[in-house]
């Protein structure tokens, strides 16, 4: 090797032994961590259609290039709240992947986003408003995207920056209502990591967070984007979730624990839903009765304000198989949620229903259960008896009464009715009833309920109260046999004067009577008043 080699070889080990060096020498000047703001600014300027606000930023080398920074804020422009907020983060990686572009690991710390609606004002409420109207034309709770979800139109933008993890703790995801006057919605970020982001392509997740109603932890999966600068609540998203112990009594007036899995597509403003729930000890406060609760949902969610519209839902309540549609959506000039259903109940067992809404050790009924109704149930701190309003029919056979009282007082009727007051053989008879129903301000009004026994109808109008459980009816008892038929011996002789006076419309007697009292201790009679009244 000549003089002139080993010259030029030794220069150019000098320059690859000094190169880091010098570069690591640049990269610790303050111009190097200008440089690096600027680049920061405008990648996310560009991305987000933000300000973005910087309080520090700083590079480290070793053991890996680390780029360092605080108080990271991107402000909209006309919106007060900045729609980031990260107290500090840190992103690492390779010279070489730096140079591309490409960041290995980004780490965040005191994430606060607050979602509000973006520039496209007209087409994010769009997709909004007709939730309602698309659901109920469907009726199948595909959400599918909205016509905001893509960008086309706006032509390719230049390569993004990828990210390889980004990896949140302890962050804090608000979304703001349209309404000022309505509170946000606040879920806590326990852990959110993301691989493989970019802001021109969908990104996968997996997430931690504490659902603020029902409280409970939801765990979820799946993709987010591309991100959707001008609309952000219309940045698609879909995946799988899983919600653990939800503490329904977060909401007044029920209880119990719910554990919900299912999958979701849409965005923020049109989530479809499908689902399984189980609550093994779903019950009302007013009788605090637990009553296994499953169902199987189909839904569209308004993620901005919590609205669900509930498409389809098979459910069992004990024993009992419903079905039901509706929404769980806020009202004008509510400050909360208004559950509204059309409940169906084609073949249940009332004692479910019973020991839902009625204190008791046992259900004082049982039987088959028809049911049609609607179902309101309005927000507020009063319980749900106060709240809740139904309107609807019902059916009962095969009625048997638990309590020994009742039962012996329909048994007593059927033997009456039949003619034969003394007949041990008439016992533990089955009953039917039905008809109309109201429920409001913890009043149950009858209407017409239609009762029968073999040997006896009777036909009933009145009011029964949730809360004391009293009963006030009055109505017409038809029996088959006649006034004199329902009594022995020198009574039933003298009866046989006024048998004339009840005999009519086919009946052997038809009587007027009362029924008062509670259910656990009734009061049946006569109604004297009525029956000493001409016609």
């Amino acid at each position: 090797m000549t003089r002139r080699q080993r010259r030029v070889l030794a220069i150019a080990a000098a320059v690859v032994l000094l190169l880091p060096a010098a570069v690591a020498a640049l990269l610790a000047t303050p111009w190097a961590s200008r440089r690096v703001e600027r680049e920061v600014r405008m990648l996310l300027e560009s991305r987000f259609g933000a300000d973005v606000e910087i309080d520090a930023v700083s590079i480290a080398l070793l053991p890996r290039v680390r780029i360092e920074g605080e108080g990271l804020s991107l402000v909209r422009a006309g919106h007060e709240v900045p729609l980031v907020h990260i107290q500090r983060f840190r992103a690492e990686g390779s010279p070489w992947g730096l140079l591309q572009r490409e960041v290995s690991l980004v780490r965040v710390e005191g994430l606060e986003l607050h979602v509000d609606k973006g520039a496209d004002e007209g087409t994010a409420g769009g997709a909004r408003e007709d939730i309602r109207e698309d659901v109920t034309a469907r009726g199948d709770g595909q959400g599918g995207r909205g016509e905001g979800d893509s960008r086309d139109d706006e032509g390719p933008r230049p390569a993004d920056m990828r990210l390889g993890r980004i990896v949140v703790e302890d962050g804090l995801l608000v979304i703001l209502p349209d309404d000022p006057g309505r509170l946000p919605l606040r879920f806590q970020l326990r852990s959110v990591e993301m691989t493989d982001f970019a802001f021109d392509r969908p990104a996968r997740y997996r997430a931690e967070l504490t659902n603020p109603k029902p409280e409970g932890l939801i765990l979820s999966e799946g993709t987010f984007g591309p991100w959707n600068a001008d609309a952000p609540r219309l940045t698609p998203l879909g995946g799988t979730y899983e919600f653990r112990q939800a503490r329904l009594s977060t909401f007044s007036g029920i209880a119990g624990l719910l554990d919900s899995t299912g999958s979701f597509d849409g965005h923020l403003e049109r989530i479809a839903v499908r689902g399984t729930t189980v609550t093994p000890d779903f019950r009302l406060t007013l009788a605090n009765q637990p009553v296994p609760l499953e169902t199987t949902f189909a839904a569209v969610v308004d993620g901005t304000n919590g609205n669900t519209y509930l498409t389809d839902i098979q459910a069992r309540l004990g024993a009992s198989a419903l079905t039901a549609r509706g929404a769980v959506a806020s009202e004008p000039g509510d400050m909360g949620r208004t559950v509204s259903l059309e409940v169906e109940v084609p073949d249940g067992r009332i004692e479910d229903f019973v020991q839902l809404a009625v204190r008791g050790p046992a259900p004082f009924l049982r039987g088959t259960l028809a049911l049609t109704t609607r179902l309101r149930l309005a927000p507020g701190r009063g319980g749900v008896p106060e709240r809740l309003e139904l309107v609807g029919t019902f059916g009962v056979d095969e009625g048997q009464f638990e309590n020994n009282t009742v039962q012996d007082k329909v048994d007593e009727l059927s033997r009456r009715g039949q003619g034969a007051p003394d007949d041990p053989g008439v016992r533990d008879m089955v009953s039917s009833f039905g008809g109309e129903f109201t429920l409001q301000e913890g009043v149950l009004r009858l209407p017409g309920v239609r009762f029968a026994v073999r040997g006896a109808e009777v036909g009933i109008a009145g009011t029964y109260a949730l809360a004391d459980r009293r009963m006030d009816f009055g109505g017409d008892l038809r029996l088959d046999a006649t006034v004199s038929q329902t009594t022995t011996g020198f009574k039933s002789w003298l009866l046989k004067l006024v048998d004339p006076l009840f005999r009519r419309d086919g009946a052997g007697a038809v009587l007027p009577i009362r029924i008062g009292g509670t259910v656990d201790d009734p009061d049946f009679g006569l109604d004297v008043r009525r029956a000493l009244t001409p016609g």
